[in-house]
């Protein structure tokens, strides 16, 4: 198999990335694997020739609008270099989606589209702002018009047979290498607190506002929580803003970076805390079973399917400030629930968590594409 993806994730030009070595398993299994990232000429990418037969392209374009286009042409070149069978596959029915669509139309190659975010048949997503209502017009054409669709969860495969799609519907997690998120019984924790952490892209999407507004209720019931929020993104200003209005001499938030290594700080922290509006899979929810700790999520994502509620986690409606603070609280301040499921936890042998080895990904990815 000769496949072209299309998509996002400048941190596949980092060797020590988890997604990129992900991404080398599954090209081990294929002639060839070129995937092309919309970027910017000032993020200053070049050509990656990786391992097992994978060739990183960055799309290197002036300006956000011009991405689509430069993906175009880079993939035209590049299909038009070979006289195998060609799969294309995006990352999205959107913007990567309408890539797909053209070369599928161009050249007659199998497009398989990758459904990870679950954004078309719940209402948050398109509500954050007027292109994404243009995205998701435009993702419903694409989507029927795909030979393969691809999906994360069983969640969102029941809500695409609902579509009645003509595309065949397969259904494929993301691994998740257990060796990776190994506990640390010597973690050093901090006494007297009760820290909680979460970890993502500053975005919408992860609801960071209204974990700030839930956690500043549990603080003014627990003086001793703590909250760590993990990333970098466009809300980073805003949630500075909320932090610093909500807060004057102590402030039991901290926002700290994005790092390649989770597990160090999923290690020294009592809790994890997922907000999302939305997730497709919700892989940290995974990576924090594997680290023995509790959670309190949202309903999105695995949740239901991996994480099982009260057994794994505490588990809230979506967008509800107040039953996030609650179960946070109790989280926090019920020692015998926090001790149940961290018992549950603990007796997940890692290797049946995810139902997919590491190992395995790659030829099962490569299937997922016919």
């Amino acid at each position: 198999m000769f496949v072209v993806s299309i998509g996002y994730g400048r941190q596949m030009f980092d060797e020590h990335n988890n997604e990129r070595k992900r991404m080398e398993l599954c090209s081990a299994e294929l002639d060839e694997l070129h995937m092309i990232i919309f970027t910017l000429r000032s993020d200053n990418l070049h050509i990656v020739e990786a391992k097992n037969r994978l060739k990183i392209h960055p799309t290197n374009s002036k300006n956000k609008f011009t991405m689509i286009f430069d993906a175009c042409k880079i993939a035209s070149q590049i299909i038009s270099t070979t006289s195998k069978k060609v799969i294309v596959t995006t990352q999205d029915a959107c913007e990567a989606g309408l890539v797909g669509y053209y070369l599928q139309q161009k050249f007659r190659v199998h497009l398989t589209v990758q459904e990870h975010a679950d954004i078309f048949l719940q209402n948050h997503w398109r509500r954050e702002s007027l292109l994404n209502q243009v995205r998701y017009r435009l993702g419903l054409f694409i989507l029927k018009r795909a030979d393969t669709v691809r999906t994360v969860s069983r969640r969102i495969t029941n809500k695409m047979k609902k579509m009645n799609l003509d595309a065949n519907l397969t259904q494929l997690p993301v691994a998740i290498d257990p060796a990776a998120f190994t506990p640390v019984s010597s973690a050093v924790k901090s006494e007297g607190t009760f820290t909680f952490l979460t970890m993502g892209r500053f975005v919408k999407q992860k609801n960071l506002t209204l974990l700030l507004k839930a956690f500043h209720k549990v603080w003014q019931v627990c003086p001793q929580a703590r909250l760590i929020i993990v990333g970098r993104g466009p809300e980073a200003e805003k949630m500075q803003f909320i932090i610093k209005d909500q807060y004057s001499e102590v402030v039991p938030v901290t926002c700290i970076d994005w790092t390649n290594n989770p597990a160090d700080l999923m290690s020294k922290a009592d809790a994890y805390v997922l907000s999302s509006n939305y997730e497709g899979w919700g892989r940290v929810l995974i990576e924090a079973m594997l680290m023995k700790l509790p959670t309190v999520t949202t309903d999105v994502g695995c949740v239901g399917e991996i994480v099982k509620p009260e057994e794994h986690a505490l588990v809230v409606p979506v967008n509800d400030e107040t039953a996030l603070a609650k179960a946070m609280t109790e989280i926090a301040v019920d020692k015998e629930k926090y001790k149940q499921i961290k018992t549950n936890l603990n007796d997940v042998e890692a290797n049946t968590v995810n139902n997919l080895s590491i190992q395995d990904y790659g030829k099962k990815w490569a299937q997922s594409l016919k």
